[in-house]
């Protein structure tokens, strides 16, 4: 899938989480957009390499080393940016980024640090980005360590089922903060 995407299908889920809370809280929709995003903060090209890893690394330096105040989820979500790369540049791409095993540490990470529903929403992101490289021909290492790729075969990356894939979740999107 295309980081445009990932993204759109990360937001659709923030809105989704927005709206099951009772509210249209934005901040929702760019936590599960980022999530969407964040598997593929190794890859120099990518949106979340570009993007998210200078914010995530600003923020970080911000609230810790210049003591400036930064919300928990917000420097919750650095932190695990930065913890992203660093294990995405250890491994191959779609490897232990793209794992079960790195879904089930984020999820205990953001458990424990208490970022509510807008950790509920970088997580889902992040798992709806491992779920539809899944479906890709390249695959995913979801039990890494073990080599194994995990593939269905059904959407080319950058293809037209991709594309409306991403179409679709961005109108869901805009639907679900009306």
């Amino acid at each position: 899938m295309t980081g445009a995407t990932h993204a759109a299908i990360g937001a659709a889920i923030g809105a989704a989480v927005a709206r099951l809370a009772g509210g249209h809280d934005l901040t929702l929709v760019l936590a599960g957009a980022a999530g969407g995003l964040l598997p593929d903060a190794d890859q120099p090209g990518s949106r979340a390499h570009r993007h998210l890893i200078p914010y995530a690394a600003a923020t970080v330096a911000l609230s810790h080393f210049v003591g400036m105040p930064v919300p928990r989820p917000l420097s919750t979500a650095a932190w695990i940016a930065l913890a992203y790369l660093a294990a995405g540049l250890l491994t191959h791409h779609r490897g232990i980024t793209h794992s079960l095993f790195a879904l089930a540490a984020t999820g205990l990470w953001l458990l424990a640090a208490g970022t509510g529903l807008h950790g509920l929403a970088l997580w889902l992101g992040i798992a709806s980005h491992v779920s539809a490289d899944t479906v890709t021909p390249e695959g995913t290492r979801l039990l890494w360590p073990a080599d194994r790729r995990v593939s269905l075969p059904l959407v080319r990356t950058g293809g037209g089922v991709d594309l409306m894939a991403g179409l679709a979740c961005a109108a869901l999107t805009a639907l679900l903060l009306m």
